[in-house]
């Protein structure tokens, strides 16, 4: 049986019971308690630091947070799944868990080349996973998706290096840049950025730009639109430029610090795909094309793109994962940026019909009936809108991926 609170874990327990007690309202509190599955190799030596943002969450939500400290790189994707299933069945009130560091994840792979992790099978403990050809990689995942919502929401700390030993110091390195940003040290200012590249059509990027628009409705902050498409609705004008490429997301971005940045782009595994470019990663991180981006402390505080496979943090090797390839992961653990979290899809996925159930999302990030961007991801996950479509991204193998933290809100935050 699974041990399921650590002692430090107790600690922190007593601490949220002791802060959030509010006055019984009569309605039922939303489930509460997180997991976060680290190894035991490495949690003694981010012990503190992560419980220095145990602290800084409670003082924003009403969560609690169990610190499974299990020796989880020894075990398989079914022994981890079985375990969290076992935690979701021991009590209700499981919201979630946080993914610390390369914990084994299952596979899902899309013909012959396309490999992407698969947070849904951590997600949903009913769903009937097949591997075809008894390799390491599942092929299809068979589901009721009128009867079997998801029950938990999975966020991936999974550090952008292929060696465990130089992990620890990368998670104490992105929880001193968490401590940092809940103290208000790099919090983004003028609202946000969406940018289309030319490879989208006019109404596609128009159905984009305005749900990007919904995130900031009501706060009286700009979102500013760069697309190549010179489409006006009387609220949206976008910035046009014919000759829209790479160098003008320099412009837009360098020497700013947004809350927000959602890039609209074609991507492949290894980055985004821009002006038939793919801008990726070589060996050892050497990444000319971001330092203008990390360097001055520039970019958004929460990142999305609605491009093909940039949540993709294991890489795209048949061999094993390659961590260095991950865009997203990049840019949340440098300590140079000021970016904390990043939503992208795993895989392939249909770019244009998304834009519509990005409103969950939205909800999450702006904090609404006190929320946060993991809940609206699960409430997306779960929408009624979405289990009624037939397309392969509501069977869940078009992953979507959190990385970074998952109680990111847009509000302004200082302790």
């Amino acid at each position: 049986m699974l041990s399921f609170i650590s002692r430090a874990a107790l600690v922190v327990v007593a601490f949220a019971v002791a802060l959030a007690s509010p006055a019984d309202s009569g309605v039922p509190s939303p489930p509460n308690r997180v997991l976060v599955l680290v190894d035991r190799s490495i949690h003694q030596k981010i012990r503190r630091p992560l419980q220095r943002y145990f602290r800084h969450v409670m003082q924003r939500h009403r969560v609690e947070f169990d610190v499974l400290n299990e020796e989880w790189y020894a075990r398989t994707p079914v022994e981890i799944r079985r375990a969290l299933k076992e935690a979701c069945a021991a009590d209700p009130n499981v919201a979630g868990a946080i993914m610390v560091g390369d914990i084994p994840y299952a596979t899902y792979q899309h013909g012959d080349d396309t490999i992407n992790p698969a947070p849904f099978y951590y997600e949903d403990f009913e769903a009937t996973w097949i591997n075809q050809d008894n390799d390491v990689h599942f092929e299809r995942v068979e589901t009721d998706t009128t009867t079997n919502p998801t029950e938990i929401w999975t966020a991936w700390w999974v550090p952008p290096t292929n060696d465990r030993a130089k992990q620890p110091a990368m998670l104490r390195a992105y929880l001193d840049k968490l401590d940092r940003y809940y103290r208000g040290e790099l919090q983004g200012r003028g609202g946000g950025v969406f940018m289309a590249s030319q490879m989208n059509n006019p109404g596609f990027t128009k159905q984009w730009a305005e749900a990007c628009a919904e995130l900031f409705d009501g706060t009286g902050e700009p979102v500013t639109v760069w697309s190549r498409f010179p489409f006006d609705d009387g609220t949206l004008k976008p910035a046009y430029d014919e000759d829209f490429r790479w160098s003008e997301l320099e412009q837009v971005l360098a020497g700013r610090r947004l809350k927000y940045l959602h890039v609209f782009a074609h991507g492949l595994p290894t980055g985004f795909y821009w002006e038939n470019k793919a801008l990726g990663f070589r060996a050892g991180m050497d990444v000319e094309r971001f330092e203008w981006f990390t360097m001055r402390g520039t970019g958004a505080n929460f990142m999305t793109t609605s491009g093909c496979r940039n949540g993709n943090f294991r890489g795209t090797t048949d061999d094993g994962p390659d961590y260095t390839q991950s865009i997203a992961a990049y840019l949340v653990f440098s300590p140079d940026t000021i970016t904390t979290a990043f939503y992208a899809s795993a895989s392939s996925q249909s770019t244009a019909l998304f834009a519509k159930y990005f409103k969950e999302i939205n909800e999450g990030a702006r904090g609404d009936s006190g929320g946060y961007l993991a809940d609206g991801y699960f409430r997306m996950r779960n929408a009624d809108h979405v289990w009624g479509e037939t397309h392969y991204f509501f069977r869940g193998v078009d992953d979507k991926v959190l990385i970074g933290d998952p109680f990111f809100t847009l509000e302004d935050v200082e302790d």
